[in-house]
Parts: structure tokens; C-alpha cells; sequence
């Protein structure tokens, strides 16, 4: 018996660069040869888009949200004073983004990092509740990422993004606000202006994540899975195709 729980594959095919692909070639090929072993039985990633990934290059797989759980965050009601924050690693593409927003005039800070304090636990709660706009710029163009926006809705920031190939449960316009780079600006400084507007989205937004697809759910999907198979059950998920007729998107888009 066994259950693959993938977090680090990046989709979906198409929207990103040969980096991408070559990613996730290589897991198709440990998967493959795991599946020659009779493993895994069960495969799960943890977005929509990246199992539309791997079912393009054969490998058929099941979604398992990461979802929000207490150390994310909350709103505990410190006083908004930070127009603008985006918390992340600085890659070459968030820089010129970010650069970007600030000759057009915006104060954006940015923090972020692994070794970076403030980005974690309660310093990163306190951070976020200080926030009232909380900017997405995906590591790479259309990337959905679940934790950014657990984050900004637990904690009442408004999420302002890029717009985003499959954002799942976030409705934009109702939970977030998606704009391209060149009018993000007007964007933020609309909602820094309409502060009710900005807590009618927030509200919803909050309410989604900390209700809907929580990681307590996600556990207990997965422990249900286990006790399935360990009761003997036959696997459901996993089923890698042959990969003579699989002709992904991937490859045709380049």
C-alpha cells in the first residue's frame, strides 16, 4: 500500500517555461518507474493545475488542497498601516514586476525568504493583519498558489494578482481582485481609496478559507484513503498511460 502526496509539481502546461516541462518529465519518470513496482496506489497533488500537468504527460492523479489550518493566520484586528505587501522570495521575474509597480508610484514593500523571521508564525500574523492590500505575483506567469492565498484571506488583506490560469475555490471579483501588471496599480489605489468595498471582498474571502477545503479535511480525505486501501481495496487513481498516445499540450504549445 502506498500514497504519493506531490506538492512541487508546477502546471499547467503551456503557460510556463522549458524549465517546467523538463520538471515534470522528471517526475513522470520516477512515477513511471514506481508504477513498474506496482507503486503508488493512490497519487494526489495538491492543485488543479498540476494534475492537469501530469495528465498531460500520461499520469493520471487526484487533487488534495493544502489547505488552511490555524498557524496560517487570523485576523486579530491590529491597525492597517502597510498600503501594499508581497511576502516571497524576490526572483528575477518578481523583481522586474515589483520595480515596475514602484516607478508607476506605488509603495510596495517586499519581504520574504526562508531565513527571514517576519515571515513566519506570529510575526508574519501580525505582519499580514498590519496589511491591507496583499500582492500576488506568481513565481511564474498563472500559477495558482494556495498558501499565498490562505494567508492573505485568514488575515483579511485583500489579494490583488495576476491574473491566474485556475485560482480553484477564489472566485475573482469576489474573493480577490485579478488585474495584469500595467493596471494593478489603478487597482490598488481604487481599493486603498474604497475601504467597504475592500472589506465586502476580504469578508468573503476570509470566510471561504478558513471554511471551505481546510487542511483538517484534507487529513481526513487522506487517512480515508489509507484505511481503504489498507482494508484491502482494489487502487482507484493511478494510472499511467501509455505514453505512445499521449501527446501533450505541453509539447504542442512549446
Amino acid at each position: 500500500m502506498s500514497v504519493v502526496w506531490l506538492k512541487s509539481v508546477r502546471g499547467p502546461a503551456g503557460l510556463y517555461a522549458l524549465s517546467q516541462r523538463a520538471a515534470c518529465r522528471f517526475f513522470r519518470g520516477r512515477v513511471r518507474s514506481l508504477a513498474r513496482r506496482g507503486l503508488p496506489h493512490r497519487l494526489f497533488v495538491s492543485t488543479a493545475e498540476r494534475a492537469e500537468l501530469l495528465r498531460e504527460y500520461g499520469i493520471e492523479s487526484e487533487v488534495l488542497p493544502l489547505g488552511y489550518y490555524s498557524k496560517q493566520g487570523t485576523d486579530v484586528g491590529l491597525p492597517r498601516d502597510i498600503d501594499t505587501l508581497f511576502l516571497g522570495i524576490v526572483t528575477l521575474r518578481r523583481r522586474a514586476k515589483l520595480l515596475r509597480l514602484r516607478l508607476g508610484g506605488l509603495n510596495v514593500m517586499a519581504r520574504g525568504g526562508w531565513d527571514d523571521p517576519e515571515c513566519w508564525g506570529e510575526n508574519r500574523t501580525r505582519l499580514l493583519n498590519r496589511t491591507k492590500i496583499f500582492l500576488n505575483i506568481p513565481r511564474f506567469p498563472g500559477q495558482f498558489a494556495r498558501l499565498r492565498f490562505n494567508l492573505g484571506a485568514a488575515n483579511k488583506a485583500l489579494i490583488v494578482s495576476e491574473p491566474l490560469y485556475n485560482s480553484e475555490i477564489f472566485v475573482p471579483g469576489k474573493h480577490y481582485v485579478a488585474a495584469t501588471i500595467q493596471k494593478i496599480p489603478g487597482v490598488i489605489r481604487y481599493y486603498l481609496e474604497h475601504e467597504e468595498e475592500r472589506r465586502l471582498i476580504v469578508s468573503a474571502a476570509c470566510k471561504l478559507a478558513i471554511e471551505v477545503e481546510t487542511m483538517d479535511e484534507t487529513l481526513d480525505r487522506l487517512v480515508g484513503v489509507i484505511q481503504e486501501l489498507a482494508s484491502g481495496a482494489p487502487p482507484a487513481s493511478f494510472r499511467p498511460k501509455s505514453q505512445s498516445n499521449q501527446i501533450g499540450r505541453a509539447e504542442v504549445r512549446g
